[in-house]
């Protein structure tokens, strides 16, 4: 990951340098939440599906399964895991089970949890994968 130190440069102006560190300062938290985002709901979806697998697919076991879950979650942490959220959690893990395993892509370079909400929806996978 790239250090705000590697892109500062003293420009003998305080309230120009000022700007620059705090506006990379955010830029880099953001990029670090994202990161946590995607990785978070990657590892739902991952051990949702293999919860599932115990059911060998049956989609009423699947759907019981995510609703349990949605409940709980929802109760314990608020908004944000109902059980569409957790059925997309699941779609991305599936359509994307290399991304973030260790031998997949560097976490820098993934796209941003809105981009892959976007992408999941594309059932063409030539389409989604352009």
């Amino acid at each position: 990951m790239i250090s705000i130190l590697d892109n500062y440069k003293n420009t003998n102006n305080i309230i120009n340098d000022a700007s620059f560190i705090i506006d990379e300062s955010k830029n880099k938290a953001y990029r670090a939440i994202n990161t946590a985002l995607v990785e978070r709901n990657w590892l739902l979806g991952y051990r949702i599906s293999h919860e599932i697998l115990k059911g060998r697919s049956r989609a009423k076991y699947g759907d019981k399964v995510i609703s349990n879950l949605s409940k709980v979650l929802t109760e314990k942490y608020g908004n944000g895991f109902n059980s569409s959220e957790l059925h997309k959690f699941y779609k991305f893990y599936n359509l994307y089970p290399e991304i973030v395993a260790p031998s997949g892509p560097q976490l820098d370079t993934l796209l941003t949890w809105s981009h892959y909400k976007i992408l999941i929806t594309i059932e063409d996978k030539v389409v989604r994968d352009w």
